[in-house]
C-alpha cells in the first residue's frame, strides 16, 4: 500500500509518496521509505496556485484530485484493475490553509472517494483550524495529531489504522499481497527525503 504525503506550506508546498508494507499475521508495519516523483513536481505547482486561492475558497474537490492524481506517478496497489479502493493520506500542516470553510463539505468530498485523512500539524493552529482539521480527520476515519505526537502515537493510533486498512485492502483485491512495490527509479528523486521530519518520527 501506499500513501501520499502531502506537506501543506504557504512557502511552497511539497508532495511525496510514503511505500507502506504490512504483514497482517505478525502486525507489523514498516512505513520506513518515502520517496518524491518527478511526476508530483507538477501536482507541486498545481497546488500551490490552489492554496494561493482566495480565503474562504472551498478547494477540497481539486485538492483531491490533485491527491488522486499522485496515484498515477507511482505505481499503487490501491487500485487494482480500475477499481478505486481506501486509501490513507497523510497531510501535514501548519494552520495557515485551510480547504474550505463548511466541514460537511470538505468532509463528504474525501468520504466520497474512500480517502482517509491522518493529519499531522507542526504546531497548535487557531482553535477555528485546529477544530476543523481535528474533526475532518475524524469524520474520514483516520486521526489527528500533533507532530511531536506522532512517534507515541505510533503504536496506538497509526499503526492499526494502517493495518485496518490495508485488511478492507486484501479482502477487497481477493488477498492480493502488499509486501511488494514497484517504482520507477528513473522518476524517483531520493536527494534529501531522508530527512524528511515526518519520517524520522515513526522511529
Amino acid at each position: 500500500m501506499s500513501c501520499p504525503v502531502i506537506f501543506l506550506d504557504p512557502s511552497g508546498n511539497s508532495i511525496f509518496v510514503m511505500q507502506v508494507q504490512t504483514d497482517q499475521q505478525t502486525k507489523q508495519v514498516d512505513m520506513s521509505t518515502i520517496t518524491h516523483s518527478h511526476g508530483c513536481i507538477p501536482l507541486e505547482r498545481r497546488l500551490d496556485l490552489l492554496t494561493q486561492a482566495p480565503i474562504h475558497q472551498d478547494i477540497t474537490q481539486s485538492f483531491c484530485d490533485i491527491l488522486e492524481e499522485v496515484e498515477t506517478t507511482i505505481p499503487f496497489q490501491n487500485i487494482h484493475n480500475g477499481i478505486r479502493h481506501t486509501k490513507v493520506a497523510i497531510l501535514v500542516i501548519d494552520g495557515s490553509i485551510v480547504l474550505g470553510d463548511d466541514l460537511a463539505t470538505v468532509s463528504d468530498e474525501f468520504k466520497r472517494r474512500d480517502i482517509i485523512l491522518i493529519v499531522v500539524a507542526e504546531v497548535t493552529p487557531h482553535y477555528d483550524i485546529w477544530n476543523f482539521y481535528y474533526e475532518l480527520a475524524r469524520s474520514t476515519g483516520g486521526e489527528y495529531m500533533l507532530f511531536e505526537d506522532v512517534s507515541s502515537m505510533w503504536s496506538s493510533v497509526i499503526k492499526p489504522l494502517i493495518l485496518r486498512v490495508d485488511a478492507d485492502l486484501q479482502m477487497d483485491l481477493g488477498n492480493m499481497p502488499t509486501n511488494t512495490s514497484v517504482t520507477d527509479d528513473q522518476n524517483e528523486i531520493t536527494d534529501g527525503v531522508g530527512d524528511l521530519p515526518f519520517d524520522h518520527a515513526l522511529y
